[in-house]
């Protein structure tokens, strides 16, 4: 969330040492949610933390604020909304967080054909179309760089279809990171759809597809290209309705996740956070989702038609990123790689002064990984640090 507008590429690393000093809000992504979604949640996976209540209260008060822009929004656009139709089925990047997949997504989003979910659109995704007031509220507010990994933030930058889901619906994964004590609830109900009937499956996609029909306004009627590190699991779920899409699946070493993801949990879930969560349950559910998500992910690949997914190993993409984005594009049938190439090089020419966060692996940590991450290990190869 950016404090100035950049003239930098979006999404392009910066060093904190050249950083602009510049007061920022702690915002919560919950800022652009409905009302109700916000307070159904509140009474179904409550009560709060007593230190928590200011941030309770900030949520409730711009949501409140949004609601006439939201009404305005639904109002002014019905007749766009309802002509509009995806220029193709999306390109979808999975795979679990810290594994290449915001990377990728960068990359993939410099070329020209292809469309994307803004950090804007994300936060306010029934409101930031027809007033500059979020814009300007944004730029006031968003820190320059993401906590977890010190990438440039910018609000026309690529961002998660996933965070705009929690905005547009309770019943998305995300919005446990605001109700930890029911992330596993959330993450086994919507995003492995158990326990849920067929209605309620229609019901969220249907949600889902209106998220990407504004989506597709918003880029000029472009093919969509997504990240959503949840839709791993959804991949089969996700054919079905769109039979023409496209999976690039992108993992990392096993162990390099387990630390850079405890990380993520405690430098950028935890500001946002609204009842207590203890460090213990923190590396209980990162560990289990993880775990779950790639069984679920390794069952269903080989049901993929082979011109449907495409996987990479993100050390092979670091060292050869081009060569790998060309077998990308060929072995899924997208055209159209020579006409970006020359966009791809650009940015990724200007990340040449970015370095990855270093972690140190405890004895138990390892043997955590091995525990329960073991197969996943064994299925790409990855040695055993000493």
């Amino acid at each position: 969330m950016e404090a100035a507008k950049s003239k930098r590429k979006s999404g392009k690393p910066r060093r904190p040492g050249k950083l602009k000093e510049k007061a920022t809000i702690n915002l919560s992504p919950a800022i652009g949610s409905s009302l109700h979604n916000w307070l159904s949640n509140l009474l179904a996976y409550g009560p709060p933390s007593w230190k928590f209540i200011p941030r309770v209260l900030f949520v409730t008060l711009v949501s409140l604020v949004g609601l006439p822009f939201r009404m305005w929004e639904s109002w002014r656009l019905r007749k766009k909304l309802k002509a509009t139709r995806l220029a193709d089925d999306p390109v979808f990047i999975i795979g679990h967080w810290r594994g290449g997949t915001t990377l990728l997504h960068n990359v993939l989003c410099e070329d020209p054909q292809f469309g994307h979910i803004t950090m804007i659109q994300a936060l306010f995704p029934r409101s930031f179309m027809t007033t500059r007031f979020f814009r300007w509220f944004l730029q006031l507010a968003m820190p320059p760089t993401r906590p977890m990994d010190n990438m440039e933030l910018t609000i026309d930058a690529p961002q998660e279809d996933e965070l705009a889901l929690s905005n547009m619906t309770r019943n998305s994964l995300y919005n446990g990171w605001h109700f930890p004590w029911g992330l596993m609830d959330f993450y086994r109900r919507w995003v492995e759809f158990e326990g849920i009937s067929q209605e309620g499956r229609d019901a969220w996609w249907r949600e889902y597809h209106r998220l990407l029909k504004r989506a597709t306004l918003n880029s000029g009627g472009k093919r969509l290209v997504l990240k959503n590190p949840a839709h791993t699991p959804r991949m089969l779920e996700i054919l079905r309705r769109y039979p023409n899409a496209r999976f690039v699946h992108i993992y990392r070493n096993p162990f390099e996740v387990f630390l850079s993801t405890r990380h993520l949990y405690r430098s950028a879930v935890t500001p946002f956070i609204v009842q207590k969560y203890p460090e213990s349950k923190m590396d209980r559910d990162f560990v289990q989702i993880y775990e779950r998500m790639m069984k679920k992910f390794f069952a269903d690949e080989r049901k993929i038609p082979a011109d449907r997914l495409f996987t990479i190993r993100f050390e092979k993409f670091h060292e050869n990123p081009m060569g790998t984005l060309e077998e990308l594009y060929r072995s899924l049938g997208i055209g159209g790689f020579e006409r970006a190439r020359p966009h791809f090089q650009r940015y990724l020419e200007s990340q040449g002064d970015y370095s990855q966060n270093k972690y140190s692996m405890s004895e138990e940590d390892k043997n955590t990984v091995l525990r329960h991450w073991g197969f996943a290990v064994d299925h790409w190869g990855y040695p055993v640090p000493d």
